[in-house]
């Protein structure tokens, strides 16, 4: 779940002339606030750890849930990409009418996840007489959307195992077939058979390796 919402990055300099990166950000659930302005890297937990005792302090623990938010976009905004949104997109969901979707993102709610989440006072803000009903339907979606996924991912997994089952028992045909008698390599029979022509042994066209030396081994035998 998001806990705050990037409206956006710029660049200043220091004394020293070097680059300094600001996030400008509002809470999840006051998008229309003024917002926050700070330092980017204020807001990175690892420059805070070690501070004031324990690593594991509240305001670690507080920071790390933001910058969980801050940091996919400020990635994006350093490599000249758009900024990403924290969940699905207001435009990939059916349920409501593009002039409803932007009601929505001028109340600073972009994702569905967003409506699904949505505070009283959030409610009271979006200018929409059934804005409780959008909210089910938006849970109901993305619940929807999730078990649509996971079929997905267990039809892939049923398909994997599958593929392995089908492989295995390939594999296993293989190895009987050339476990069988007669499928040793075509040169041991034919000097096999060579030895049984110049003995004068009779012997069946599709006699295998191991039926030739037992004839031959009777052949032995006799003479002896």
């Amino acid at each position: 779940m998001a806990h705050i919402i990037v409206t956006g990055f710029r660049q200043t300099y220091g004394a020293d002339g070097k680059p300094i990166d600001w996030v400008k950000w509002v809470p999840i659930h006051s998008p229309q606030t003024m917002g926050n302005e700070d330092r980017v890297d204020h807001m990175n937990p690892e420059n805070i750890k070690g501070r004031d005792g324990a690593n594991q302090s509240e305001k670690v623990a507080y920071m790390t849930a933001i910058w969980k938010d801050i940091e996919p976009a400020y990635t994006a905004w350093r490599e000249g990409r758009e900024i990403p949104l924290n969940g699905t997109p207001l435009a990939a969901w059916p349920g409501i009418t593009p002039e409803q979707a932007e009601i929505f993102r001028l109340t600073g709610i972009r994702t569905v996840e967003a409506v699904r989440d949505m505070t009283e006072l959030q409610r009271a803000k979006v200018r929409l007489p059934n804005s409780r009903d959008l909210q089910e339907l938006a849970k109901a979606f993305l619940e929807n959307s999730d078990a649509a996924k996971a079929a997905q991912r267990e039809a892939e997994k049923d398909r994997q195992i599958a593929d392995m089952a089908e492989r295995m028992a390939a594999m296993e045909a293989m190895l009987e077939q050339a476990m069988k008698p007669g499928v040793e390599p075509d040169d041991e029979t034919e000097a096999l058979r060579a030895e049984c022509d110049a003995k004068g042994i009779k012997y069946h066209h599709k006699a295998g390796p191991a039926k030739l030396r037992e004839l031959l081994s009777d052949n032995e035998q006799e003479a002896a």
